[in-house]
């Protein structure tokens, strides 16, 4: 069993082992492993890990990605889901809007930057992701909500269950990098420094418009 170390640097890959799924094509099979905090934080924070492998040149280019259909990510009960959303670059993303409120979609921190206005229940809109990075996805109306796109500039990617297991499928034979990003935990650190600002900015008016404290 080989360790690799990560883009994060506390977060760990074991390899558990390379299986043959073709005559030029394997599958890699990896655990993550968190080596900060206590036995059940380390669990839990091993899921939602995203582990990518990128060829090394002399390796030919993989194939064009086509879209048959959208990637989804939903807007139910105040909340996105999924809440990490992996999809390769040139994606359409639609956002249907299954709550009975008006929504506000916005991307404003690193990759793919966009506002898609006021929607009603029932609409969908949709966004090109067009380059490669991460993008923090957050609702206007809704500071508490937040979600995660991930761009791929390569289709051999996985995303770590619950128990931190990865399985990267129809990889071909070669030599490649790795790197692994956990982004989830990132956007819920945004959502609540937004949510904390939205307050702030609430009590603020309310106090010049009426001599009141929010509490």
């Amino acid at each position: 069993m080989t360790r690799i170390a990560f883009t994060c640097g506390w977060i760990w890959v074991a390899l558990l082992g390379v299986s043959l799924a073709g005559a030029q094509e394997v599958t890699v099979t990896a655990r993550v492993a968190v080596a900060d905090g206590d036995e059940a934080a380390r669990e839990r924070a091993a899921d939602n890990v995203v582990v990518w492998l990128t060829p090394a040149s002399g390796i030919g280019k993989p194939v064009a990605f086509r879209q048959t259909q959208p990637p989804r990510l939903v807007q139910r009960n105040k909340s996105f889901d999924p809440h990490l959303l992996v999809v390769p670059v040139g994606s359409v993303v639609a956002f249907p809007n299954h709550d009975p409120f008006f929504h506000n979609v916005f991307s404003l921190f690193e990759g793919r930057r966009f506002d898609l206005g006021l929607y009603e229940a029932g609409s969908t809109r949709e966004v090109h992701f067009n380059k490669p990075g991460i993008s923090y996805i957050f609702c206007n109306i809704h500071p508490e909500m937040s979600a995660v796109v991930l761009a791929m500039e390569t289709p051999y990617y996985a995303v770590s269950d619950q128990h931190g297991q990865i399985v990267i499928a129809n990889v071909p034979s070669g030599r490649y990098s790795k790197a692994s990003e956990q982004p989830a935990s990132v956007a819920a650190s945004l959502a609540r420094t937004l949510a904390s600002r939205f307050v702030d900015l609430m009590s603020q008016r309310c106090q010049r418009r009426s001599g009141y404290v929010m509490t």
